[in-house]
This record gives structure tokens, C-alpha cells and sequence, in this order.
């Protein structure tokens, strides 16, 4: 128990986005890949919904159920949309908007 808990304590300190909320960082993530895959116009461009998860997963060591949870948050905001198991994102300036006001947030929280 003990050996656990220093194990989790240790992951917390390694990558703080596995304690805290990570909302921020998955959606500015998620704004380059459509940015990296399409330029500055990826409005009629989508992407596989657990590409995404499994991409920003591996390559911010974010768990997928955490990155899943951020993107259905989005959905629901409708800052993003999932039709077919794609996400698009039909307006770039208020999703960033939100990543930056979201981003604010956090860091007044802390």
C-alpha cells in the first residue's frame, strides 16, 4: 500500500496533467494536429475520433479515458463536432477561446 502510494505520488510529480486537469493541454493539442494535418483552414477537414485520443495520449503521456473525457466535454460545448467517429472543428478562434480562458482558470486555481 505504502509502495503505491509512493508510486502514484511519484507520477504526480513526474506529470502533473495526471492530477490535475488537463483540458487545457488536449485541446491546444488537439487545434496543431488539425493545424498540422490541414493549415490554418481546417473547418471541412475531420479526423478519427480514437486517432486523436490514441495520438495526444502518446505523445503527452495522457491517459485516453482522460483525453476521451476532455473531447466528449467539447462535444457537448459544441466547440468541436463528431459525426461518423470524426472530429472537426468548426471554428478555430472559439475553440481557442476557451482553451485560453480554460487554461486561465487552472492556473488561478493553483
Amino acid at each position: 500500500s505504502a509502495l503505491t502510494d509512493r508510486l502514484q505520488h511519484t507520477d504526480t510529480m513526474i506529470h502533473p496533467h495526471l492530477a490535475s486537469d488537463c483540458t487545457a493541454i488536449v485541446l491546444k493539442y488537439l487545434r496543431l494536429l488539425f493545424k498540422d494535418r490541414f493549415g490554418n483552414n481546417p473547418r471541412h477537414f475531420a479526423l478519427p475520433f480514437q486517432t486523436i485520443v490514441e495520438e495526444i495520449s502518446q505523445d503527452l503521456g495522457i491517459p485516453g479515458e482522460k483525453i476521451r473525457n476532455v473531447l466528449e466535454t467539447a462535444i457537448y460545448l459544441k466547440l468541436i463536432t463528431r459525426k461518423d467517429d470524426h472530429i472537426q472543428i468548426l471554428d478555430m478562434k472559439k475553440l481557442v477561446h476557451y482553451t485560453r480562458h480554460v487554461k486561465k482558470q487552472t492556473e488561478e486555481g493553483n
